[in-house]
């Protein structure tokens, strides 16, 4: 419960400047990156998890490597769909170990006595049909999501996709395209030394969405620029924006801004 309750306030805590807290938190959260802060409450809580089953089911080793596997399946999925840990390696290599784990299990159960005309068979069954029951439930989903999109006809991956399809709802365009403008004239305020130190400041995977963020945003220009703003191999398929439209927004920028026009700008 104590250990909730730090995963909860510690972005308040860290937004605060509490210094201290974080610091005497920091076995928790400091080894995960920044927006799966809380990932440390998923390895305390699977440790026990894992040690249940064998007090839970001491008269079925079926029952215990069931129970083992199901705990060891959340967990990878939870740690495939967030990526936790702050170096790629770590993650891989988590990754790999809890695969290799489930398969370890998997080969014992082979060695496991059969259930059939035991006490446990009516158990397992209804465990068995309850897995199925999911597993249709997931394909109907599916389907469901699948006929939406097909009636929406947006275009796939974009901003106007269903809340449903993008698992929350988008940030607001709007909102991005001011912030972008009020740190496009922050940036051209700063030298680029300045800008190098903020850059090499950033963790591993940020420096990544970073470079695919200039990369998209210069594919959407089009043209020259495009392969001057190409940090990384991928090529998100767009319509460019026309040199005469470009020509267009950039001299109304600079109508607005003077001389703080961005420096990409000028590449």
């Amino acid at each position: 419960t104590l250990l909730v309750v730090v995963v909860i306030v510690a972005p308040t805590k860290a937004a605060h400047g509490k210094v201290e807290f974080l610091q005497a938190a920091k076995f928790v959260i400091f080894r995960f990156r920044v927006d799966v802060w809380w990932y440390g409450l998923v390895l305390v809580v699977r440790g026990p998890m894992l040690s249940i089953p064998a007090v839970a089911f001491t008269d079925s080793t079926a029952g215990q490597l069931l129970a083992m596997t199901v705990v060891l399946m959340v967990g990878f999925a939870v740690q495939l769909s967030v990526w936790p840990w702050k170096t790629p390696l770590v993650n891989l290599l988590d990754a790999t170990i809890n695969m290799f784990l489930i398969l370890v299990l998997f080969v014992a159960a082979l060695f496991v006595p059969q259930v059939v005309g035991t006490s446990s068979e009516n158990t397992f069954t209804v465990v068995g049909m309850v897995f199925l029951c999911m597993l249709m439930s997931c394909v109907s989903v599916m389907l469901f999501v699948v006929a939406a999109a097909l009636i929406s006809r947006g275009p796939m991956g974009s901003s106007q996709e269903m809340s449903i399809l993008t698992l929350g709802k988008l940030p607001d365009t709007t909102d991005l395209a001011s912030k972008f403008q009020t740190l496009a004239k922050i940036a051209t305020q700063m030298t680029d030394a300045g800008i190098l130190e903020l850059i090499e400041a950033l963790a591993v995977y940020d420096l990544r969405d970073l470079a695919s963020v200039v990369t998209c945003l210069g594919n959407k220009l089009g043209g020259d620029m495009a392969k001057s703003l190409r940090s990384t191999r991928r090529a998100t398929p767009s319509v460019g924006i026309s040199s005469r439209e470009l020509s267009a927004s950039l001299g109304h920028d600079r109508g607005q801004l003077g001389d703080s026009t961005p420096a990409f700008v000028e590449l």
